[in-house]
């Protein structure tokens, strides 16, 4: 039975607001009239949800690429979703609903398409740098709320911790396994999605939310085509499937509070994403706070009920007028235009393509002057191997900062194999990482051989493994 093309995208962009974050002083930890307390809450899959345990990954079959991955267990034995996981999933939704700093978007940096390196670049605007966020005293409200470090100079802790979400008493985990379609890093070569006017080096063009959609079986695998850069799963949380949290609140204000439990815990008709395959349909999930179970006041309650807070009432705490519309309101909805059929193109298919506001696959004109002479695929226009601009870029973002904002130009190094550098992890990509040479801006793709828990922020010593001819570092080593 032959598929029918996909008509959306997987994801859409949420827009960034013109105005800039709204900045303000981390008020701390102390409790000084502020609001703290404990959310219990459930999560529960509305679809399959997965999130990998890499600890116990097996490869499909002998000398086959391809991974066979189980759910993630915490010592007992007990599959679990990490907390930081949860955590991310209600930032994204935050950062969006009420405009904050990009802290994981990077204007300048290098993606890949079928193993190519292709340099990208895109204007992120000042007021949502993550660097804006570098004084303690005007910080954007996710900062405020969820934490930042930014070197030596500020250290914000989070108001917001969120326990690991176990399996409920009684859930079950469906073991099944299933063959996944390709999953890869993204794209932002890809001017036509990722930058506001189609070109190289236009604004980004916002926060990137996955949609909601049913699962669709991996290209080819009926055909006995499966692809040799997917891998599979055997178990999964099923619809239905609850598992348990806890949401820790500490020294917020009453407006902070309502913006949390509207992020948290959406209507019926909007849900989140969450784990591994979200561009496959997977992770879609609905949270829902236990009233009984939870409590809210201020530290004069506190001491007035004898450690006790009194209880939770959701009424005391209504949703702030109007935070949910927009691109935001759409990639949240569970519920997809009729007849909108969702995926990833093929990779050919994507010359020329390019997606409109609801992330539907549109025709796209080239663009010359402003996008930097680049085609919608990303590869210079005129070059028809491209390799010796992929060259020449690789080597200009290796003498680029990313402090001052694009064309920066840091101190040039000549990196040689062996060499002791400094990196910080910008982000997590896949099943490796987005790095960033301290010395010279220049970003890095790389994908360790054992499971590495880094995380963003983090500053490692790692040695050259490879460059090209220009000294540009492509891959390290731990």
């Amino acid at each position: 039975m032959s598929e029918r093309p996909p008509t959306h995208s997987p994801y859409g962009f949420v827009p960034l607001p013109a105005a800039g974050p709204e900045r303000a002083p981390f008020p701390g930890w102390h409790r000084d009239g502020g609001v703290s307390g404990v959310l219990a809450c459930d999560l529960v899959a509305l679809g399959p949800l997965f999130t990998a345990d890499h600890r116990t990954e097996q490869h499909v079959a002998p000398g086959d690429r391809r991974l066979l991955l189980g759910f993630l267990r915490d010592g007992d034995g007990r599959p679990i979703i990490q907390g930081a996981s949860l955590r991310g999933m209600l930032r994204a939704v935050f950062e969006a609903a009420f405009p904050s700093c990009l802290p994981l978007a990077a204007g300048r940096g290098i993606s890949k398409r079928a193993g190519e390196p292709l340099p990208y670049r895109l204007e992120v605007p000042p007021a949502y740098r993550h660097e804006s966020c570098g004084d303690i005293r005007q910080l954007c409200p996710a900062c405020r709320l969820f934490g930042v470090i930014q070197g030596d100079e500020v250290h914000a802790a989070s108001r917001v911790r969120v326990s690991d979400a176990a399996l409920a008493q009684g859930a079950a985990l469906t073991a099944e396994t299933v063959r996944l379609g390709e999953l890869s890093s993204p794209k932002p070569h890809h001017y036509p999605a990722y930058s506001a006017t189609g070109g190289e080096g236009g604004p980004i063009r916002g926060r990137k939310l996955y949609v909601h959609h049913d699962p669709l079986p991996a290209p080819g695998v009926e055909a006995g085509k499966w692809s040799d850069r997917s891998h599979a799963i055997r178990e999964y949380a099923a619809a239905g499937t609850r598992f348990e949290f806890r949401v820790h609140l500490h020294n917020l204000t009453e407006e902070e509070v309502c913006r949390v439990l509207a992020c948290l815990q959406l209507d019926a008709e909007h849900a989140h994403k969450l784990g591994m395959a979200k561009p496959l349909g997977y992770g879609s999930c609905a949270v829902e706070v236990r009233a009984g179970d939870s409590h809210l006041g201020s530290a004069a309650d506190r001491y007035r009920s004898e450690g006790r807070t009194g209880g939770f009432a959701a009424e005391r705490w209504p949703q702030p007028a109007g935070w949910l519309h927009g691109e935001l309101e759409e990639l949240l909805r569970r519920t997809r235009p009729p007849g909108a059929v969702t995926g990833y193109l093929p990779f050919r298919d994507y010359r020329g393509m390019g997606i409109d506001r609801h992330g539907k696959y549109v025709p796209v004109a080239r663009h010359a002057a402003g996008g930097g002479g680049q085609s919608p695929s990303g590869r210079p226009a005129g070059d028809a191997g491209g390799r010796s601009a992929v060259l020449a870029a690789l080597a200009a973002l290796s003498r680029e900062g990313r402090a001052g904002g694009a064309g920066t130009p840091a101190t040039p190094a000549q990196r040689r194999k062996n060499d002791k550098i400094k990196i910080e992890v910008v982000a997590a990509e896949g099943d490796g990482f987005r790095l960033r040479d301290v010395e010279t801006g220049a970003e890095i793709l790389f994908t360790p051989r054992v499971p590495t828990p880094w995380k963003p922020g983090n500053r490692r010593t790692v040695r050259v493994e490879r460059v090209d001819e220009q000294g540009t570092v492509l891959q390290v080593k731990v």
